[in-house]
């Protein structure tokens, strides 16, 4: 009987650990001054010792900024890939994103900056985007949202580039000024009340729009703009000719 109780309690520990394996810890950006992501900049506690390892595919990214002094710019060299990265509280830097980021569970930017360059920046499905205060400069290339969308301050710049909307589930689309804005997957789609700018392409894809009941869609480029047929609430047109 003890010795099944024994296997029993093996198992127990086992399965514990596989379990704590599978949704990762917290890595802590610890650096004062501008670095790479790398381990000589992460911690297992906010403000703590360096030398963890880097944050890996079950871990979550956090630049909360230690006590005010954590602060140090991040530079992003080679490609990412993480379970999360939060953006937040006393972190006043700026992190540059020169390599693909890939995000699977949670993104959230809410204190300093964040500039992507030519590189892709993905939040796989199901991955909740917030930006609420950080002066976030989106990917020239794409970024691609996965999940739940949230926006309620702070600064989207598009970078000339593509931001896809690309969940199977309902998409509230933020009113920010987009480059091209594209809808893919199945979900329904709803634009935020506001002003959404359009400066190049509007790729609306098969997924159905809620008709909207407040807000402007404003396509603002300087040049020629192919207007989707869609239902609009309030509908600017800037590069308009006018015989």
């Amino acid at each position: 009987m003890r010795k099944y109780e024994l296997i029993r309690l093996i198992m127990i520990f086992i399965l514990i650990g596989c379990t704590k394996s599978l949704i990762g810890a917290n890595r802590f950006w610890v650096a004062t001054t501008t670095a790479n992501w790398s381990s000589s900049s992460w911690s297992t506690t906010s403000n703590g010792s360096p030398g963890a390892s880097v944050p890996t595919t079950t871990d979550t990214a956090v630049f909360d900024g230690g006590n005010g002094t954590k602060i140090g710019n991040c530079t992003i060299p080679a490609t990412v890939t993480v379970a999360g990265i939060k953006v937040i509280s006393l972190y006043s830097g700026t992190i540059s994103q020169n390599a693909p980021l890939t995000v699977s569970v949670v993104a959230i930017f809410s204190a300093g900056t964040f500039t992507s360059s030519g590189t892709t920046i993905t939040c796989n499905t199901g991955c909740s985007f917030t930006l609420s205060g950080c002066t976030f400069t989106s990917s020239s290339a794409n970024l691609s949202l996965g999940g739940t969308v949230t926006y309620s301050s702070g600064t989207f710049n598009n970078n000339s580039g593509t931001v896809t909307f690309a969940s199977g589930s309902t998409q509230t689309v933020p009113a920010w000024n987009y480059y091209n804005l594209t809808f893919s997957g199945s979900g329904t789609r709803a634009f935020a009340s506001g002003t959404i700018g359009i400066a190049n392409v509007f790729t609306r894809g098969t997924n159905t729009i809620t008709a909207p009941t407040a807000g402007m869609i404003s396509y603002n480029g300087s040049g020629a703009q192919s207007i989707s047929d869609i239902k609009y609430f309030n509908l600017d047109i800037v590069a308009r000719s006018e015989n």
